[in-house]
């Protein structure tokens, strides 16, 4: 037992080594008077990396190089560096396949009344899981869209993330089998969206074809024709849940999803009493930017209030408890004409955009309070200071 720990402890170092090892090209890209040298900066973010799973990158998109901040508030930041260990020590690893596999997220999701998109089909193989008609051949893809309400469609790649892949149909032009792509003026025939699903051999890809979710008006005005969502963090311990993190996304509108990652997307925080929006961050030049507007369209982002916002905590609390055998998941919920509804959940999620929102370290609350008991262990990959874990703040609302 002692020999299989130092192993692992032996790993881990390795590994870290060699990470620092690769952030070195990263931090040469930045110069200028408003950081500190940067022998100093890669000292400090190779600390972090062993404290907290910083890498290079975080280190920067989290805004972690500023002279002002103490380390301890630093190292309350998580990172994504071997993300896979912090989480296996919360999460069952054998259920990460409900995170990667979006049909089966549906199929259970809806035996569970969780308000998901509504799946009109699913394209692919007969051998892969599917919810909804299974598309399987060219002939039944042609066939369902040539039906007359195949239109204000939303196709999501089963196995995708941060929304590559995706493709966003409104409403079809009159007489036609072409619809108007989403966000933008271009447009797509039959052929078009079957060449999109289909593979460079021409084999259909698994994607989930979704009546497409209208935008809220309120956030429509903002970043048209692509549905916002915020990204609630949610730990279930003990039967009781709570939400451990929260921001509003919103994609730069060349995409048609709200990957904030994108030029011109950004990330929102939100007063968790009222639902009213904070300033936003936008990442520019791996830096985060703080501002009030969205960089696209000029709209005003800051003070805008998110309608029914207690509905959106209600729906991320009702779905978490549900699904209290994964207890750290990430949900986003869609801010819908129709009210919340999820458009998918996390299992291994990276937290860089809701901490840069509130501009707080996950470590620092219930996150942190229940990863103390591992910390330092070989498997765990974290060494945050002890000291900045402290009671989580949080209000009534936060739990259920």
């Amino acid at each position: 037992m002692p020999f299989e720990f130092a192993l692992r402890a032996a790993g881990r170092w390795l590994s870290l080594l060699a990470q620092s090892s690769r952030d070195l090209k990263y931090h040469a890209r930045f110069t200028g008077t408003e950081f500190s040298p940067r022998l100093q900066r890669i000292i400090e973010q190779a600390r972090l990396l062993a404290c907290s799973a910083i890498d290079a990158e975080d280190y920067y998109r989290l805004g972690l190089y500023r002279p002002e901040m103490r380390f301890d508030d630093k190292a309350a930041f998580i990172g994504k560096f071997a993300n896979y260990r912090y989480y296996d020590l919360i999460n069952p690893p054998q259920y990460d396949v409900l995170g990667l596999d979006k049909a089966l997220m549906h199929r259970l999701a809806a035996s569970l009344s969780i308000p998901m998109p509504e799946v009109l089909a699913t394209t692919g193989p007969l051998d892969a899981p599917s919810y909804g008609p299974l598309l399987d051949t060219p002939a039944k893809v042609r066939d369902f869209l040539a039906q007359p309400d195949s239109e204000d469609l939303f196709l999501k790649p089963v196995t995708g993330s941060l929304g590559a892949g995706a493709l966003s149909l409104g409403q079809r032009v009159p007489g036609t089998q072409t619809w108007r792509t989403l966000p933008g003026k271009d447009s797509k025939d039959a052929e078009g969206v079957l060449a999109w699903i289909s593979s460079t051999e021409g084999q259909l890809e698994r994607f989930l074809i979704q009546r497409r979710v209208i935008p809220h008006p309120v956030i429509h005005d903002i970043a048209p024709d692509v549905l916002a969502t915020i990204r609630f963090g949610t730990l279930t311990r003990k039967g009781v849940t709570s939400i451990v993190g929260w921001s509003l996304r919103l994609g730069g509108g060349q995409t048609p999803t709200d990957n904030y990652t994108e030029p011109g997307g950004i990330t929102v925080a939100i007063d968790m009493t009222t639902g009213t929006l904070g300033d936003a961050v936008e990442i520019v030049d791996g830096r985060p930017r703080v501002r009030q507007d969205h960089p696209r369209t000029r709209k005003r982002v800051t003070g805008i209030v998110i309608p029914d916002w207690q509905d959106y905590v209600a729906t991320a609390l009702d779905a978490a408890g549900k699904f209290s055998f994964m207890p750290w998941l990430a949900w986003d919920v869609g801010v819908s004409a129709q009210g919340p509804v999820i458009t998918e959940f996390n299992t291994r999620t990276r937290w860089t955009s809701t901490q840069q929102a509130m501009d707080k370290g996950l470590l620092s609350g219930e996150i942190g309070a229940t990863l103390l008991p591992h910390r330092g262990m070989g498997r765990s990959g974290l060494l945050f200071p002890a000291r900045i874990v402290r009671e989580h703040a949080a209000s009534p609302s936060t739990r259920s």
